[in-house]
């Protein structure tokens, strides 16, 4: 599974945040610390692997526990409209 940000999102950082705002809806979301992270990295299409690997790197948490993590947060966009899933890379 591939996830992408949706063409109706626009984003700005600010500091270590990220501030994104919904076109559509007329809705901000306020994304800080590891979310601003995971964010970031979905600036072109990933994968949960991918998206995990990256922020391996930058922070530590047992085997498993990030990977959830990520897999939580990405739901939570997806639930929101602001990401989407996708099953065939590139589509």
């Amino acid at each position: 599974m591939e996830y992408r940000r949706v063409d109706h999102v626009v984003d700005a950082e600010v500091g270590d945040q990220v501030v994104a705002l919904d076109v559509e809806a007329g809705v901000y979301h306020h994304l800080n610390g590891t979310g601003a992270a995971i964010w970031n990295e979905l600036k072109q299409p990933r994968t949960l692997d991918n998206v995990s690997q990256a922020l391996r790197a930058r922070f530590s948490a047992a085997p498993g526990i990030l990977e959830k993590e990520v897999q939580s947060f990405i739901d939570e966009l997806i639930g929101k409209g602001i990401l989407q899933a996708s099953e065939q890379p590139g589509a």
